[in-house]
């Protein structure tokens, strides 16, 4: 699975929305369901995902769903 489909399957558990419906320009403060607590949720399974800890600065700086999968990416890489 590559970062982007992965980041979307992480967004769909913790929104509750189909993954299918998620696209990679979304703005994730626009997506439906998201609030402080999803968003915790969505660092956390991106933690649990990569053995890593995330940065606050850095998860709080993406904007988009693409944003987030460069995010995941940059954290398997490192």
């Amino acid at each position: 699975m590559d970062n982007l489909q992965e980041t979307k399957e992480i967004l769909s558990r913790a929104l509750f929305l189909p993954a299918e419906s998620i696209n990679a320009d979304d703005k994730l403060l626009e997506l439906n369901g998201m609030d402080s607590l999803a968003f915790e949720t969505i660092v956390v399974e991106l933690e649990d995902a990569t053995g890593k800890d995330i940065n606050a600065a850095e998860a709080v700086g993406t904007e988009t769903v693409a944003d987030l999968a460069k995010l995941l990416e940059k954290l398997r890489a490192g």
